[in-house]
């Protein structure tokens, strides 16, 4: 699907692909072929290898390549994310999500712990729920721990009956307070105690009333495609770089061994401690 920039004159320059992982690779070299920088649904492709054989083709021809990470886009991440830089050293961050969301989950902590080094997974759940897990796996997934290269630890938890209009929970704990996010509409605040035992609690974004859940996440991806064209239009590179999308298809891989084995996984070689 062409993605056309209102009075620009890019129709043919630009390009949306979202028709699963398995053949998002496929259309999305053939139109990298064809001239065009491209916006690609994630996961991008099955393996982090093909992943990067797209982003090396985009680079070889001197075009874009980026992925949908929508919720980076909202209000609340960005404003959110900028209060945690100022908190000084990142310690840790709890993110609570619905167990589809577990791709948007661990993109999230991506975004704001940095690369993971090694993985734990605990896919233990009640012996009464075999059945329905063995039906629907996606919506059963592990309590996963990230621990990150920089030194900040991350916990994946799975939480049903959640919000949709604030579906992912995101408690991030720093040296200098703690920042609280809800996404995609349910706001963001920083935490903190101050000289003197005062403790402040700072509004970031309020919570937004009104409007459907799908307008909510479709307002999330139209801001990300925003970025994307201006990325393109003004040389500043892809907002969502396929680099970062290849690390999340080696966390996924090591998540799964980490559940499976019961063991510690390293992320980047995939092997158990």
């Amino acid at each position: 699907y062409g993605l056309v920039g209102s009075e620009m004159c890019i129709r043919d320059s630009l390009a949306v692909v979202a028709v699963g992982d398995k053949q998002n690779g496929p259309f999305t070299l053939e139109l990298l072929d064809a001239g065009a920088h491209v916006l690609c649904a994630h996961p991008v492709a099955p393996t982090p290898e093909e992943v990067m054989a797209i982003a090396e083709a985009a680079e070889r021809r001197g075009l874009f390549v980026s992925t949908d990470y929508s919720l980076r886009a909202t209000e609340a991440f960005r404003l959110g994310r900028a209060a945690i830089r100022e908190n000084g050293t990142l310690l840790r961050v709890d993110v609570t999500y619905p167990g589809r969301f577990l791709p948007i989950a661990l993109d999230l902590a991506v975004a704001l712990g940095g690369h993971v080094d090694m993985v734990s997974a605990f896919g233990r759940y009640p012996k009464d729920l075999k059945c329905r897990r063995e039906a629907s796996p996606a919506v059963f997934p592990p309590t996963t721990i990230l621990e990150h290269v920089e030194g900040a630890v991350t916990a994946l938890t799975p939480t049903p009956h959640a919000d949709p209009r604030a579906a992912v929970h995101i408690t991030a704990s720093s040296t200098g307070g703690r920042v609280e996010m809800a996404l995609p509409t349910g706001g963001a605040r920083r935490l903190r105690c101050g000289h003197g035992g005062r403790f402040e609690d700072v509004e970031l974004t309020p919570a937004l009333r009104g409007g459907t859940v799908v307008a909510a996440f479709g307002d999330a991806m139209r801001t990300l495609a925003d970025q994307f064209v201006d990325a393109v239009l003004h040389g500043d590179g892809p907002t969502c770089p396929l680099a970062e999308e290849a690390h999340l298809r080696r966390l996924w891989m090591a998540i799964t061994r980490a559940e499976r084995g019961r063991v510690p996984v390293t992320v980047g070689e995939l092997t158990p401690r």
